[in-house]
C-alpha cells in the first residue's frame, strides 16, 4: 500500500469514527426525561410520537374529570412540554456535533502561462488541528446542555402536574361552594316567608323585608361570581390538557382526603436539596460554564492546519513535472488574542454559580412557605369541622326557634343564617388552601412520591446529578 492510499484509508477511517461517536437520536434521553417524571409522579409518561393523539381516549370530554385523568392527559399532550421534547432534540443534536473535527479544507488552481503553452495544476488538503483539542471541552460543555435539558423537561411536567391537580382542587371547591349558597338562598327564603306573614299579622315591617332582600341580592352576585369562576378555572385546566376548545359543562370527581401532618421542616429543606431537579439542572449549568471556559481558554491558541499539496506542471519542452510535500498554516493572533471570549465566559460562569445558589435559596423559601400554609390550613380545618361549623348550626337553630316565638329580631336570625354559611364557606376554603399546599410542598420537594416516601419514613436514594 503507497503513502497515499494509507492517508486516504486514514481519513475515511478517523472521519467514520467521528462521525459514529454520538447519535442525533434524542429518543433515550426522552424516555430517560419520562421515567423520571413517572417516578416522581407515579404516572406513567408517554411521550413517544402518535402518544398526543391518544391522549383523548383518557376522556371522553363529558364525563366527570378525575385529578388523575387530568394530570396524565397534561403530561401526554401539553403544547409546552411537546416544545421542552424539541428542546432535549436540540441539545442532543448539539452533543451530536461537539463529537465532530472540523471538515478538512480542499484548494485546486489551474493556470495556464500566457506567453507559451505551459499549463500547472495545484491542490491541497489542509486540516484545522484547532478542533481537535477543542473537542473534549466542546463535549463536555454539549453533555451538560444536555443533561440539563432534559432535567428542565423533567422538572417542568412535574410543575405541570402540579399546577393541573391545584387547578382540579379548585374546581371541586367552587363545586362544592355552589350548594352552600344554595342552602343559605334557601335559609333567606325562609326567612322572607316569616317576615311576610309577620308584617301581615301586623308584628313586623316592611324594614325587615327589605334587609331580607338585601341579603338575597347580595347572595344572587356571589352566586353569579362563584359560577363566573368555576367556568374560568374549567378553561384554564382544558387549556392545560390541550382541550381549549371543549365544552366546560363537565364536572370534577373529587378525591379522597389527605389528612397526612406536615413533616419536619429541615427535613423537608434536605430533602428539597437532594431532589430536586432544577437544582441539580443548576449544577449542569455550572459545568456547562465551566467546559465553556477551558473551550474559550484553548480556543485563544493560535490556530494551526496541517495538510498536503501538489503540483503538477507541464512547461513547453513537454517534460512533466510533479510535486507534492507537507503544507502548515497558522493563524496570527495580532489583533484577537481570544481575551474578550475568555473574559465573557468567566463571568458567564460566576453568573450561573449565582443563580445555582439562588435556586437553593428559593427551594428554601418554596418548601417552607409550603409547609406553614399547609400547617396552618390543617389546623384551620380541624377548628372549623369540629368547633365553629356546628356551633354556628346550632346558633341559626335556636334562632330560628326565638324569631318564631317573637322573642328574636329578623336581623339576629339573618346575622345567624349567614354566619353558618360563610363558616361552611370557610371551611371548605381552609380545605382548599391545605390541598393546594399539599400540592405545593410536593413540587417544592421534588415530586408526590418524594414526599410520600417521608411521609411513610422509607428510604430514598439521593438523585445524582
Amino acid at each position: 500500500m503507497t503513502g497515499r492510499s494509507r492517508f486516504i484509508v486514514l481519513g475515511v477511517l478517523f472521519a467514520s469514527v467521528a462521525t459514529g461517536c454520538a447519535t442525533t437520536d434524542p429518543s433515550a434521553d426522552i424516555d430517560a426525561s419520562a421515567g423520571q417524571v413517572a417516578e416522581r409522579t407515579g404516572l406513567a409518561v408517554d411521550w413517544k410520537p402518535g402518544s398526543e393523539a391518544r391522549a383523548g381516549d383518557i376522556w371522553d370530554g363529558r364525563g366527570d374529570l378525575t385529578a388523575r385523568q387530568a394530570v396524565t392527559m397534561a403530561l401526554a399532550d401539553n403544547s409546552a412540554i411537546r416544545a421542552d421534547l424539541a428542546g432535549i432534540a436540540v441539545a442532543r443534536s448539539d452533543f451530536a456535533q461537539a463529537h465532530l473535527p472540523a471538515n478538512p479544507v480542499a484548494n485546486v488552481m489551474a493556470g495556464w502561462n500566457v506567453d507559451s503553452a505551459a499549463s500547472m495544476l495545484t491542490a491541497g488538503v489542509m486540516q484545522s488541528l484547532s478542533s481537535l483539542w477543542l473537542m473534549p471541552a466542546r463535549k463536555q460543555a454539549a453533555q451538560a446542555r444536555l443533561q440539563q435539558a432534559i432535567l428542565q423537561t423533567t422538572d417542568d411536567a412535574i410543575n405541570l402536574a402540579a399546577r393541573v391537580e391545584q387547578s382540579h382542587r379548585r374546581i371541586v371547591f367552587h363545586q362544592r361552594l355552589l350548594p352552600v349558597l344554595a342552602e343559605r338562598r334557601n335559609l333567606l327564603s325562609q326567612a322572607q316567608k316569616a317576615a311576610k306573614t309577620k308584617l301581615r299579622a301586623g308584628m313586623g315591617s316592611s324594614l325587615d323585608i327589605n334587609r331580607v332582600r338585601t341579603a338575597l341580592l347580595e347572595l344572587e352576585a356571589q352566586q353569579r361570581a362563584a359560577r363566573s369562576e368555576l367556568a374560568l378555572e374549567k378553561h384554564k385546566l382544558l387549556e392545560m390538557i390541550n382541550r381549549a376548545d371543549a365544552p366546560a359543562n363537565w364536572a370534577a370527581e373529587t378525591t379522597d382526603e389527605n389528612t397526612n401532618p406536615a413533616p419536619d421542616e429541615q427535613a423537608l429543606v434536605e430533602l428539597a436539596r437532594e431532589h430536586r431537579l432544577d437544582l441539580l439542572a443548576a449544577t449542569w449549568s455550572v459545568r456547562a460554564r465551566q467546559a465553556r471556559l477551558r473551550e474559550a481558554e484553548l480556543d485563544a491558541l493560535p490556530d494551526v492546519s496541517l495538510g498536503v499539496g501538489g503540483e503538477r506542471e507541464v512547461p513547453t519542452n513537454g517534460k512533466t513535472m510533479t510535486k507534492i510535500g507537507p503544507a502548515v498554516q497558522m493563524e496570527l493572533p495580532i489583533f484577537d488574542q481570544g481575551q474578550a471570549q475568555i473574559a465573557k465566559a468567566k463571568a458567564q460562569l460566576e453568573q450561573a454559580r449565582m443563580e445555582s445558589r439562588l435556586a437553593d435559596q428559593k427551594a428554601s423559601r418554596e418548601v417552607r412557605r409550603a409547609r406553614e400554609v399547609l400547617a396552618t390550613a390543617a389546623r384551620q380545618v380541624q377548628a372549623y369541622r369540629a368547633d365553629i361549623v356546628p356551633l354556628a348550626q346550632r346558633n341559626v337553630t335556636d334562632a330560628q326557634s326565638s324569631f318564631e316565638a317573637g322573642t328574636l329580631d329578623l336581623l339576629d336570625l339573618l346575622t345567624a343564617q349567614r354566619n353558618v354559611t360563610h363558616a361552611k364557606a370557610q371551611l371548605l376554603k381552609h380545605q382548599m388552601q391545605r390541598d393546594l399546599a399539599r400540592i405545593d410542598l410536593a413540587r417544592a420537594v421534588g415530586g408526590w412520591k418524594i414526599l410520600e416516601a417521608l411521609n411513610k419514613r422509607e428510604p430514598l436514594s439521593k438523585t445524582q446529578p
